[in-house]
């Protein structure tokens, strides 16, 4: 039968069976006393700052546990989000990309191209991130810059042969994206939207006009009255020609 915590009335505490019968603790001495103990059951009386310094130095949950003589469960849920750190740190450090020769390449790529198969470990000791494969290379690695910095011999060996730079390598310049032009596709032709022209007032549209009929109209003969007939302001206007007078 498991009991499930629900209050606390004065002294006692207040518990509730599976088939929801209260049962009441009295909270004396004995009780207090083990409810003490409980943290350092858990936790081995080793302080998480304590284990997660371990982790990140190099060591395993298993060997912390080991020197602390607590079981496993006390250290992983110190250990578990270091762990989480260690592996995100050594990503960023094997994919930052360096020059070689005239392209970019990912750091763990070309360190395999020297030692096949490297296994690599990421740690913390002091201040700086440590980057390690086997026993002989061995670089600093700065997480906020990229900078790959070789400190052992072989990896400074390495680094010259990858690098035109002799004391760190470095990450890719970040690349500037510009906004893209947008080439017309071969046989397509473009479309030019002229610009628009002001419009003409009324005043030039009339002269316009006056100046048009005044080319093609001839002056017709003289009226009966012995007078030339000049075009009327609707035939300027409009174009039109009558032939009938009106009486």
């Amino acid at each position: 039968m498991e009991l499930k915590f629900i209050t606390r009335e004065s002294d006692f505490l207040v518990f509730e069976t599976d088939t929801g019968e209260r049962v009441r603790v009295l909270i004396d001495d004995s009780l207090r006393e083990a409810v003490k103990r409980v943290p350092q059951i858990s936790s081995g009386g080793v302080s998480p700052k304590e284990v997660q310094s371990a982790v990140r130095a190099g060591k395993t949950p298993d060997q912390i546990a080991a020197e602390l003589n607590v079981p496993l469960e006390a250290v992983m849920p110190f250990a578990a989000p270091i762990l989480d750190e260690l592996r995100f740190v050594l990503q960023q450090a094997l994919t930052t990309k360096v020059a070689h020769g005239g392209k970019m390449q990912e750091f763990g790529e070309l360190v395999s191209l020297t030692y096949p198969n490297p296994e690599f470990q990421i740690t913390k000791p002091a201040d700086k991130w440590v980057l390690t494969s086997g026993t002989s290379l061995k670089w600093h690695f700065d997480p906020r810059t990229r900078v790959i910095d070789p400190i052992s011999p072989a990896a400074q060996e390495l680094a010259k042969s990858i690098s035109s730079e002799r004391e760190m390598i470095r990450v890719a310049p970040p690349v500037v994206a510009s906004e893209p032009v947008i080439a017309p596709e071969p046989n397509q032709r473009v479309l030019e939207v002229p610009e628009e022209e002001p419009a003409a007032s009324v005043h030039d549209l009339v002269e316009e006009l006056k100046a048009r009929r005044a080319a093609s109209t001839q002056i017709k003969p003289a009226s009966a009255k012995g007078r030339a007939s000049l075009p009327s302001w609707d035939e300027i206007v409009l174009g039109t020609s009558s032939d009938v007078e009106s009486d």
